[in-house]
């Protein structure tokens, strides 16, 4: 029987004392594994099965046929192919027991095969990556594939070749885990998995040795690999949605490390004698296997709400700290480098290459970004619900990976883009036609989905390397927070300089294909610090807790609200019963705003009976819906902001493109590169703020912020008018020197008219990103910032579908050409000016709206502090009471000669090195100081009896008031049964206690 209070029990379900769920809590056998899990590894192994035989069975045909090989080369690349696929099959096995594990290995690997067949699909697609047809039937005057028409393919197949290996090698591992082999039933299922493993690697060798080649003999081999595509995604999809339902296995080490070690050992040793008695050699010894587990043979401090990447409570010194947090900073520079680079130079090479108009051109770029940011929605839910901050960094990096490798092929196949125009000033152009196109539009939201998913859960998994209990980490995280801005502009600068420059002068296929090399080594980098990591449990789905609230109040919407202490909370008599104190969630005090969401917490009917979240909300769950409420106003108003900073990336560079850009006789810089002043403004302002503005701000205001959130938000939406008011005035006087000479192909007037309104919205950006970023954290509810900071994203992506939405409707109301046009494809025939001025007068009723939603807003310190005061005296009685009590039960019955341990193991409990006890009360909080007294009389156990009962009135107030880390209750013997099994299990939990113990759901002094 498990110990209450640890993950070992759920009711009355059976819990496996070898597997966990995805949230690392032991697996519950009834609710994880089984046939529906293990039926998601037959279908990723059957797709693999179908791709990887489907190529290599009909290979020959095309490489003979229309690569024009020998048949021996032929024969070489078939088997190569092959050996490839099954060699890197070790790898896979390696990273797999070494680092990821085997779910992670399968998603990874997957996403990789996907990308390797897609670019297969490309390659066969695409007129330019392929030779042509031979002149007779004979076979006669041939062409042999050049380099880059074998490069394409030898891409595609080896990539292709390196996801076989990586999933293959832990798929079917994988499907035998959700199994329980000491079940004799589940036992029996497990021997049938392996032989219906072996019948869906047939079924799958069966379709592509008929269906899929017959496919690509007949209907064409572009079909034939774009189905095997779609149907390892479908695969990759299915068996990333079953997360919530598999059972994982703790990571056992590398075998081949264990292999070398006792290989190595054994050499050393040649020379000795091997005894004959068994017994005498070195084996596990029992007597010394607990002191062998992780909580006792380790040293350093462990944390009690962050494990490592085996599932352990982490351990202080060896994980986390600015090692792992560099990693991640690594993985937002090459993120922010190759969206970046692509969008700001994207409307001269869809205008000038693709033959798209400047309108059209506009669209595409912002409804990209636009994309971008919008997804960060989904991957916040996706890592908070089922794959965790890591695994969706990991997997949405490898997508952006495969998106940007297919905008690389798109850009080098000549197939790919239509011809140049036959007249140099314009005439005679082809537009792209749909093919064209379509791997464009492919190759672009692929990487908007990984741009996405990572970009949510990116500055939330780097946070979450810093102890908020820790002083000087909590320090060190919010030093994170301005390096993580630093080397997001870091790599917008090098997007807007080097990756352009390179894109216009070298070849935009070099510029993109440098963008994959650079990503594949950030998602390189970032695995590499998997064993260093600190890792968070899941909380749950924010929106799933959000529509529960409103279903719950709107089925009650016709009862009456009653008083806030009738309606249903955290319940401080059976707190260690209650789901919340489980997971550690702090209670809110009640507040008056937005009453009707009040209902979702009335209890209806008999309240000892179990209701679902969706028919009763506790009141701590209506507040955090209310802070989020709070906080849409402001999101709301900041979007105008993100319409306008579209324009940087658009109209400003058509404008760039048509003026004279040359600085000396013969270096010209790019139109895209304009933007360096963008980023350098944003590079100069940020240490100007917080030298000189925050400091005189707090002189000023008293306020240690210097400047609230909010307040930086306001800044940054004056500069943008300002801007746009500048880049209207600079559009007039740049179409009076094209009018002075209307036939030359460059207007006579200096590029550098364009860098005010550049550096204003730099700076206005410098000002709103920090302060969104900062307000959206700081106001969220626990547990819900991987959402809010997709919701504050998302005004990125609203900001640039408004910018979309507007080109749109002043292009057609306006018309796409003639003397009213604003946004001809000619901008020297058009009134863009007028368009900014619409922009400006949009902003200043925006900024209007702003600031009467910030006048009213009250900051969650504040609110929860004004609630906190009437708690203080009681809490401070409790302390006393507790201090004193645990100074005496720790000195008294501790072994003798152990006084000064049994000291350091009472203050421990005093600097936060225990987990906090949270025995259906908050314990009182303070600043973890030394104090002085005597011992009262009456046993420790009274006194801390009296404190409970002093912090039942006053912690429930007093805790909300921010008051944090400090003295915790007692944590006696059970400690190392319940820290014992936290490390087995992995998921943390707490101990059993003597005095005070939840048990039966109950608590009891």
């Amino acid at each position: 029987m498990e110990i209450a209070g640890l993950p070992g029990t759920a009711g009355e379900e059976t819990t496996l004392s070898d597997a966990w769920d995805f949230k690392g809590r032991r697996a519950i056998q009834s609710r994880t594994g089984g046939w529906v899990c293990a039926a998601t590894s037959l279908v990723v192994e059957m797709g693999e099965r179908l791709a990887t035989l489907s190529i290599a069975v009909n290979l020959g045909p095309y490489l003979r046929g229309t690569m024009h090989l020998g048949s021996a080369d032929s024969a070489n690349i078939i088997t190569n192919f092959l050996g490839t696929s099954f060699i890197l099959c070790l790898f896979g096995g390696f990273i797999a027991d070494t680092f990821l594990g085997r779910y992670l290995t399968i998603a990874v690997f997957t996403a990789v095969q996907a990308c390797g067949v897609t670019i297969l699909t490309i390659s066969t697609m695409a007129p330019g990556l392929r030779p042509p047809a031979c002149a007779g039937p004979s076979s006669g005057g041939c062409v042999l594939a050049n380099g880059l028409q074998m490069g394409m393919l030898y891409l595609g197949l080896f990539t292709t070749a390196l996801g076989t290996g990586g999933l293959k090698s832990s798929v079917s591992g994988f499907g035998s885990d959700q199994f329980d082999e000491s079940d004799k039933i589940e036992k029996k299922q497990m021997m049938k998995f392996f032989r219906y493993f072996f019948f869906f690697i047939n079924v799958g060798s069966i379709l592509a040795v008929t269906v899929m080649v017959y496919i690509q003999d007949h209907l064409g081999r572009r079909w034939g690999y774009g189905i095997c595509a779609v149907a390892i995604i479908a695969g990759l999809a299915l068996f990333l949605s079953k997360t919530n339902r598999y059972r994982f296995k703790k990571l056992v080490g590398s075998p081949l490390t264990q292999f070398a070690a006792v290989v190595a050992c054994a050499w050393r040793k040649r020379r000795l004698a091997l005894p004959e008695d068994p017994s005498i050699l070195y084996d596990i010894d029992t007597s010394w296997e607990m002191a062998s587990l992780p909580e006792t043979a380790e040293e350093g401090k462990t944390l009690a709400d962050a494990w490592d990447f085996k599932g352990r409570p982490a351990v202080k010194s060896t994980t986390g700290g600015w090692t792992s947090a560099a990693m991640i900073l690594g993985v937002e520079l090459c993120e922010r480098m190759t969206t970046l680079g692509i969008a700001v130079n994207l409307v001269t090479y869809l205008t000038g290459t693709m033959h798209l108009g400047n309108a059209a051109s506009a669209n595409v770029v912002t409804n990209f970004l636009g994309t971008s940011f919008m997804l960060c929605l989904l991957g916040g839910f996706v890592a908070d619900t089922y794959l965790g901050r890591y695994l969706t960094i990991a997997i949405f990096t490898a997508i952006q990976a495969s998106g940007v490798t297919i905008l690389t092929i798109s850009t080098a196949a000549p197939g790919l883009r239509p011809p140049e125009c036959s007249n140099p000033l314009g005439g005679g152009c082809v537009r792209a036609n749909g093919t064209q196109l379509g791997v464009l539009f492919l190759g672009l939201y692929l990487t908007a989905l990984g741009t996405g998913g990572l970009k949510s859960s990116v500055s939330g998994f780097g946070s979450d390397q810093f102890d908020e209990g820790d002083r000087a980490e909590k320090k060190q995280m919010m030093r994170f927070f301005s390096w993580f801005f630093f080397f997001i502009s870091i790599g917008a600068l090098m997007a807007v300089t080097v990756l352009v420059y390179i894109q216009d002068n070298v070849g935009r296929r070099w510029g993109y294909g440098i963008c994959a090399v650079a990503i594949v080594a950030g998602l390189a980098v970032f695995l590499s610090g998997t064993s260093r990591y600190r890792f968070k449990r899941l909380a749950g789905s924010p929106l799933s807790q959000i529509a529960s609230v409103v279903v719950s109040a709107w089925r009650k919407r016709r009862l009456d609200v009653p008083d806030s202490s009738m309606l249903h909370d955290i319940d401080t008599a059976e707190g260690c019963s209650a789901p919340e104190a489980s997971k550690k969630k702090q209670k809110l005090p009640h507040t008056k705003q937005f009453r009707f969401l009040d209902r979702a917490a009335i209890v209806e009917g008999d309240a000892t009976v179990d209701q679902t979240k969706w028919r009763l909300s506790t009141l701590t769950d209506v507040e955090e819906v209310k802070q989020v409420i709070r906080m849409l106003p402001t999101w709301a108003t900041t979007i105008m902001f993100w319409t306008v900073y579209a324009q940087m990336t658009t109209f400003s560079v058509s404008q760039a493109s048509t003026m004279d850009r040359h600085i000396g006789p013969s270096f010209e810089i790019p139109a895209g590169s304009l933007t360096v002043f963008f980023v350098g403004s944003i590079l100069i302002t940020v240490p100007i703020y917080d030298r000189i503005i925050v400091p005189a701000a707090r002189r000023l205001t008293g306020n240690p912020q210097g400047v609230t959130p909010l307040q930086r938000i306001a800044v940054g939406l004056v500069l943008s008018i300002v801007a746009m008011c500048a880049a209207a005035l600079t559009e007039r006087k740049r179409l009076r020197a094209a009018r002075t000479d209307p036939t030359a192909a460059v207007v006579p007037l200096t590029v550098f008219w364009l860098v005010p309104q550049f550096l204003l919205v730099g700076a206005g950006e410098a000002f709103t990103y920090i302060g969104q970023l900062d307000f959206f954290l700081r106001e969220c509810p626990k547990g819900m910032k991987t959402m809010s900071t997709g919701l504050f994203l998302s005004t990125l992506s609203l900001g640039f579908f408004l910018s979309s939405a507007l080109v749109t409707i002043v292009h057609k109301v306006t018309g796409e050409s003639g003397k009213g046009a604003w946004l001809p494809d000619d901008l020297n025939k058009g009134k863009l000016y007028d368009f900014y001025w619409l922009l400006a007068a949009l902003s200043v009723l925006n900024l209007v709206v702003f600031a009467a939603a910030a006048r009213g807003y009250v900051y969650k310190e504040k609110r929860m502090g004004d609630e906190s005061v009437n708690g203080f005296l009681l809490v401070g009685a409790g302390e006393a009471f507790t201090y004193i009590g645990q100074l005496d039960f720790f000195l008294r019955e501790c072994p003798k000669g152990m006084k000064t341990m049994s000291t350091g193991l009472f203050l421990s409990t005093l600097a936060g090195l225990l987990p906090e006890l949270r025995a259906g009360h908050h314990s009182p909080q303070g600043d973890g100081g030394e104090r002085e007294g005597g011992v009262a009389a009456g046993r420790p156990e009274q006194r801390e009896a009296v404190r409970l009962l002093l912090a039942a009135g006053g912690a429930e107030r007093a805790e909300p008031g921010g008051l944090r880390g400090g003295r915790q209750g007692l944590r006696l013997q059970g400690e190392e049964d319940g820290g014992r099994e936290r490390q087995r299990g992995g998921a943390g939990g707490g101990g059993l206690l003597p005095c005070m113990s939840c048990s039966s759901k109950t608590c009891s002094v």
